[in-house]
């Protein structure tokens, strides 16, 4: 009896479904790498976009200015301090522009996708990853607000100090080119007025003008209304800090008393002295262009 075994193989439909599933796998793992590489790609460009913001912000805080241009931060351009590090290079081949747009520093970058569909869309993904951006196209836009002065806090005090009638006080260095540089001054401790030394009458301050004379690219004030002398006893305020202040404002203040009109002088005995036992305190700030009116700053007295 004659035996014969039957030798099966794939069929056709077999191979073509083998075949399909092996190039959905290969489909999607390249899929995978190419999201995965263009996301890299957005995620590295805007690490470097805030780089370029954080050097930026620096060099602000030592020049009180921005920086000229990129090339500048990494100590070129006749710069001398570097504030970033090798020269930004994204995986897009795209160069970063700069530029100080006040109040802001600003850092773009156009993605050279040819669809522009694509670059919108790729533009938008970036965007959302910067702290402060805006997308235009393919074009990414991130800002920098000026270090210690962001807009929304510009009503907030930057600095107080006591100061004697006639002193100098400071006018702050204000950030950008635009900034207002503002004093508030306000009597704190007066004693002795207008009696011979030592005095122990209290009479309580009626009401009180307190101003200031000068402020900034003015070093030497005008002295205070009715005023002879200063307790520096010069007319010139004396340079202090590095860098020296801008300018100076005089601090003046009128009082009057239930005793009277209190006089203004700085130096003498009896009721010539005053001047030597008032303290006022000064607060100064640095306002934006064109603030409204008013002032959330106010004095508390009983």
């Amino acid at each position: 009896m004659t035996m014969r075994h039957a030798i099966k193989g794939f069929s056709l439909f077999e191979l073509l479904l083998v075949t399909v599933i092996i190039g959905a796998v290969i489909n999607i793992g390249v899929y995978y790498f190419q999201e995965r590489a263009f996301r890299e790609g957005l995620d590295n460009t805007s690490v470097q976009m805030q780089l370029i913001l954080n050097a930026a912000a620096a060099y602000y805080v030592d020049n009180t200015a921005w920086p000229p241009s990129l090339a500048c931060l990494q100590g070129q351009s006749g710069c001398t301090n570097i504030y970033l590090g090798a020269p930004p290079h994204n995986p897009y081949n795209a160069n970063f522009t700069t530029a100080a747009v006040y109040p802001f520093y600003v850092v773009s970058v156009t993605l050279p996708f040819v669809n522009a569909a694509q670059g919108a869309g790729a533009a938008r993904v970036l965007a959302g990853k910067l702290p402060m951006a805006t997308a235009s196209g393919s074009t990414v836009t991130a800002y920098q607000n000026v270090p210690g002065q962001a807009l929304n806090k510009a009503p907030s005090a930057n600095f107080a100090g006591l100061y004697k009638h006639g002193g100098c006080i400071p006018v702050p260095r204000c950030p950008g080119t635009n900034m207002v540089p503002n004093v508030f001054l306000v009597p704190v401790s007066v004693s002795g007025l207008n009696e011979a030394s030592p005095s122990t009458n209290i009479y309580p301050v009626s009401s009180f003008t307190a101003y200031v004379t000068g402020g900034a690219n003015i070093l030497a004030p005008d002295l205070c209304q009715n005023s002879t002398s200063m307790s520096t006893g010069t007319t010139t305020c004396t340079s202090a800090g590095s860098p020296a202040p801008t300018g100076y404002w005089r601090a003046c203040l009128e009082l009057i008393t239930e005793r009277g009109n209190v006089a203004q002088t700085n130096t003498g005995t009896g009721v010539n002295s005053w001047g030597k036992n008032v303290t006022m305190m000064a607060i100064t700030r640095c306002a934006v262009p064109k603030e409204a009116s008013g002032s959330d700053f106010s004095v508390f007295g009983n």
